[in-house]
């Protein structure tokens, strides 16, 4: 409700040089205002979506082993990131699935592997810890084969647990907001 432009110009002034969006609609109307910065789309790529990510330098956030195949296919050097699943099974790849995807990647093409944290919002629950085990085994088989991956997995609430989650990219959202993850 503030104004996708208005946030992002304030945000790039402070700092930041990747954000997130939701679709690729959002990443194509910011473009011209972040020309330099790395634009990830949260949703992934829908078919057909693959030549507005390139006019427009997005970079798809892969959700599912279906949609990766997909891209890859179709974009073999494009950028994109990787969600993994360890353990909030919405969306990801499962990890068996990124690991017989991952000999098949363009050196440098995945630019961020990502997964997302299931109850961040409560610091004490042991999935946290699970998660972040599953992550950091993912990682650092990711980083062996690229080593420039970048890693993220702290959303808002996830920032407040502690340098172990915050790795390379921290994806607060809410939190920018004043809202109490």
């Amino acid at each position: 409700g503030l104004g996708a432009e208005t946030v992002a110009s304030a945000l790039y002034l402070e700092g930041c040089r990747d954000f997130f969006v939701s679709s690729t609609e959002e990443g194509v109307a910011l473009r011209p205002l972040l020309p330099q910065s790395q634009l990830f789309v949260l949703q992934g790529v829908e078919p057909g979506d693959e030549v507005h990510c390139q006019a427009s330098a997005l970079t798809p956030v892969l959700i599912s082993a279906a949609m990766a195949k997909r891209y890859l296919s179709q974009m073999p050097n494009s950028a994109f990131a990787l969600k993994v699943n360890t353990g909030m099974n919405r969306l990801g790849l499962e990890p068996a699935e990124f690991l017989s995807l991952l000999p098949s990647l363009a050196p440098g093409a995945c630019r961020l592997l990502m997964s997302h944290l299931a109850c961040a919002d409560e610091p004490g629950h042991p999935l946290n810890a699970q998660q972040l085990q599953q992550f950091e085994f993912l990682a650092e088989i990711a980083r062996a084969a690229m080593p420039n991956v970048q890693l993220s997995l702290a959303n808002s609430a996830g920032t407040f647990l502690g340098a172990s989650y915050h790795f390379d990219v921290l994806r607060p959202g809410a939190a920018l907001y004043g809202i109490n993850p």
